[in-house]
């Protein structure tokens, strides 16, 4: 499974591919919040730990991944 989530205009854009299993594949067609694409991912099925990742990838505040100063 490959999420790739990135930052545009002040929302998110997303692209989720499978090899695993077939009908998974989906991307945004326009940029989004960042909760609408959670819920999208989590209903076609991918894990949490995996959404999380690239989240992370993303910007580590949307996970809690930064050292607070």
């Amino acid at each position: 499974m490959t999420i790739v989530i990135k930052k545009k205009c002040g929302l998110y854009i997303a692209e989720a591919s499978s090899v695993i299993f077939e009908g998974r594949d989906w991307k945004t067609e326009e940029p989004m919040d960042i909760d609408s694409i959670i819920e999208k991912l989590l209903s076609l099925g991918y894990h949490q730990a995996d959404i999380g990742d690239a989240l992370y990838n993303v910007d580590p505040d949307l996970v809690g991944g930064a050292d607070p100063k």
